[in-house]
């Protein structure tokens, strides 16, 4: 039964994607915004915020690092909430946007304060907490820190541990020259200058607050969305999240075509899908909101922790039995990724890289398949998976070394 589930899936979200139009609350813009307020806190600077009054479970949006509130996704959830009667807030962190302050002077632990002074001075009753890229780690922490007054989590690109993890990985003597010189340039394409500057002590300080190297004991529900080409935060991370999470009701959502920022009008409506199925199911039963046909069907498939989203290629091949498998692999190795002219002139890619690195994202992609086996799908389910990985992995060494032998 859940291998047919799995093959009707893309399917399904195929159909889905288009029919979201459907939801007529659904919009990318926000017409009449709400008017910036600041919060006063003794020995604190100020926090801009904009909120919008209305029924629980209210929604926050946390953004990413670096950003603001003014945003597509924070803007295009404000129209969403309004449209449906519910209480929603968006607000800067400290040193960002209209907040007080100055960025370089904030860390992950003062950011978190701010996330937490919302949740107990400016909303009221249990929040739906939505964050981007960094916000998806801010709200984990929150929702450890406020669990009375988290209702549900929709994580964005979660980049929990990001900074932390980041820095872990890179050779030692670069670590080194970092730690000498007091700060680091991260690596960025969503700046002028490319890279963002970190202080050491800023590194330093995030490493409290990591949280992928122990169960995380959040009970609300989960929702995780997460592209496959994001470049800048692997969509692994949500798979990590997902593990260690001890809720029940967790849901991954991967985006075949979806980049670090998710801000796409498909990436947004899937959003906003996303918050409205949650207000749905913490919803009194005595509320009973009309809900398009789009959102009915895909309610049924609520309990699949990972929704495979339009994925199609060698990660998809799990999910299908036998020939089908085989066929996957075939198309791949006849693609352009294991032609060794067309490679070497695109990417300077020698043949035996090509297959090394496909190889690698294979194992790579097994194991996190098979760690995740038992949590997710029933044992015969995840076995079968597994049988096939192996399968997959063994005719790609094969081709690699026969290829190999021929140079």
């Amino acid at each position: 039964m859940a291998l047919t589930v799995l093959r009707n899936c893309s399917k399904v979200l195929k159909i889905n994607v288009r029919k979201f139009t459907a939801l007529p609350h659904v919009s990318t813009g926000v017409r009449n915004k709400t008017t910036i307020q600041y919060a006063t806190r003794p020995d604190l600077p100020k926090l801009a915020y904009r909120k919008l009054k209305g029924k629980s479970p209210g929604v926050v949006f946390l953004p990413g690092f670096a950003s603001v509130m003014g945003g597509q996704k924070a803007e295009a959830l404000e129209e969403f909430c309004k449209s449906l009667g519910h209480s929603y807030l968006r607000f800067d962190y400290s040193g960002c946007g209209s907040s007080e302050g100055e960025m370089g002077n904030y860390n992950i632990g003062a950011w978190k304060k701010d996330v937490l002074y919302v949740l107990d001075e400016l909303v009221e009753g249990p929040q739906i907490l939505v964050g981007s890229s960094m916000g998806g780690w801010l709200m984990l922490l929150a929702a450890l820190a406020r669990p009375e007054k988290t209702a549900a989590l929709v994580g964005i690109s979660t980049a929990a541990d990001h900074f932390v993890t980041a820095f872990n990985s890179l050779p030692i003597e670069t670590k080194k020259e970092i730690e000498e010189q007091g700060f680091w340039k991260f690596p960025t394409k969503h700046t002028e200058e490319g890279f963002y500057t970190l202080s050491v002590d800023f590194l330093k300080e995030a490493e409290n607050h990591c949280i992928l190297q122990s169960p995380i004991p959040v009970s609300c529900p989960v929702r995780l969305i997460h592209g496959l080409k994001d470049s800048d935060v692997p969509w692994h991370v949500s798979m990590q999240v997902a593990e260690r999470v001890l809720s029940n009701d967790v849901d991954v959502i991967l985006r075949k075509h979806g980049q670090h920022r998710m801000s796409e009008k498909d990436d947004i409506k899937l959003m906003v899908y996303t918050i409205d199925d949650l207000i749905d199911k913490l919803t009194t039963l005595g509320d009973h909101r009309d809900i398009s046909p789009a959102c009915a069907q895909l309610k049924s498939m609520r309990h699949i922790v990972i929704l495979m989203t339009l994925i199609s290629g060698a990660f998809a091949a799990p999910f299908v039995k036998g020939e089908q498998a085989r066929k996957f692999l075939r198309l791949k190795r006849q693609s352009d990724y294991w032609d060794p002219n067309y490679a070497q002139n695109q990417w300077g890619y020698t043949l035996q890289e090509q297959a090394n690195e496909y190889y690698t994202d294979l194992r790579t992609n097994a194991q996190y398949y098979m760690d995740m086996g038992s949590l997710v799908f029933d044992r015969s389910l995840a076995d079968e998976t597994n049988r096939l990985y192996m399968e997959m992995l063994r005719d790609v060494r094969a081709q690699l070394d026969a290829h190999t032998g021929q140079q």
